[in-house]
């Protein structure tokens, strides 16, 4: 095979355009394109590069729809025009092999993905040779995924590039996604919707002597079937003892009666991020069990009724520190895990960190989880899919919360 691979089925433009599918219409795309790059007009960069690799696919899916959910891509976004991807994320060196026909950038460059970033024809080659044809080669570049770049990549563009420079820029895309469309928002009801079938799938599978395994696959058939298209990364479900340490993978292990049970999971529906849960209990809880699950809908429900636009997110987690306090078990609170934003990515803005003094504004969408666990008894958590009104906060995941 000669090092640069020749494709056999045409990505051009006027070819793939006939099999393009999005899931919005092309306007909401020129919206977050244009409100992106008056960011980077306005800080004065030449042009914003966005990183995306196999586990953070989400900006380059929320501006173009293209999925690298293998191999790199680098999108180029100069201040005002065309876009460019860059990616060596084509199957058999194919880009229609890769679903490359659901982006309506029409400037797409592949390499083939078993030529190493540090060698001639690789993607590295394919951003060099771009950011010369823009004459960026030398310009202030802002660079979404700072924290991810590849050394390797990086080091390849600087001996071809000396110039070459990125400071962090996340921000700007960031700022945009942080505010859902009307349009993402029914989106994300739709998978708010599939992400409750799963939930109620793993309730109804849970009773003495069925595996972790056996209610696992359930809740990943019940979410395919609901319209998923695909499970997003892990699925917990845990029973007895090791729950108390919340994120634990399946095992075979049978479910015993008065076994705490909890259950979280993700999926992704057009490109965004459902992560909701669920605790109960196998038969009766113990009294101890059941003070911790009547204590987490406590926290669930109060922590939600604070949210309103304006209200700084990092004031939030002192509701449910309050009532952990009051009810004598404050250390089995963990404000760390408050909750966080969902979207294009499994975790983005709004991030509910302590200290933060973010303000929530109306059409944020984030998921709410405050949790109390305890070693060797179980985890006690809610955790919805919620979304900022004009007045408060709304749970866009439904399912029933009080399974004991």
């Amino acid at each position: 095979m000669d090092d640069v691979y020749a494709t056999k089925v045409s990505y051009a433009w006027e070819d793939r355009q006939a099999w393009l599918e999005l899931p919005f219409p092309l306007t909401e795309y020129e919206r977050r394109v244009r409100a992106v790059q008056a960011g980077i007009r306005k800080r004065g960069l030449a042009a914003l590069l966005v990183y995306n690799a196999p586990g953070r696919t989400g900006e380059i899916r929320y501006l173009t729809n293209f999925n690298s959910f293998f191999g790199i891509s680098v999108l180029i976004m100069p201040p005002e025009g065309d876009l460019t991807i860059v990616s060596n994320a084509c199957f058999h060196g194919e880009p229609m092999h890769t679903e490359v026909w659901k982006t309506w950038v029409r400037d797409f460059r592949h390499a083939h993905f078993s030529i190493p970033v540090a060698k001639p024809g690789s993607v590295a080659d394919l951003l060099v040779e771009a950011l010369r044809e823009r004459k960026l080669e030398g310009g202030r570049l802002g660079l979404a995924g700072y924290a991810w770049w590849p050394m390797v990549l990086h080091q390849r563009v600087s001996e071809a590039l000396p110039g070459f420079r990125v400071e962090p820029a996340e921000d700007l895309v960031l700022e945009v996604k942080k505010i859902k469309s009307p349009l993402e928002v029914e989106v994300m009801r739709r998978l708010a919707w599939i992400g409750d079938r799963g939930l109620e799938a793993g309730f109804r599978t849970v009773r003495p002597g069925v595996s972790e395994l056996d209610v696992c696959a359930e809740v990943h058939h019940a979410l395919i079937k609901s319209g998923a298209e695909e499970v997003g990364g892990e699925i917990v479900v845990v029973g007895g003892p090791r729950a108390g340490f919340k994120h634990v993978w399946p095992t075979t292990r049978t479910f015993q009666d008065g076994d705490m049970v909890f259950i979280d999971l993700k999926a992704v529906y057009q490109g965004y991020w459902c992560d909701i849960a669920r605790s109960f209990a196998v038969g009766t809880p113990s009294a101890e069990a059941k003070k911790l699950l009547d204590l987490c809908v406590r926290l669930a429900d109060e922590t939600l009724r604070r949210v309103k636009p304006g209200v700084e997110v990092g004031s939030l987690y002192t509701v449910p520190q309050t009532l952990a306090d009051e009810a004598g078990i404050g250390h089995r609170f963990f404000p760390t895990g408050l909750g966080h934003g969902t979207g294009t990515a499994r975790a983005e803005p709004p991030f509910l960190h302590v200290g933060s003094t973010l303000p929530f504004e109306e059409n944020m969408v984030f998921s709410l989880e405050p949790a109390l666990a305890v070693e060797g008894l179980g985890t006690a958590c809610i955790e919805d899919m919620c979304r900022v009104t004009a007045e408060g906060a709304e749970r866009m995941s439904v399912f029933e919360r009080v399974l004991w």
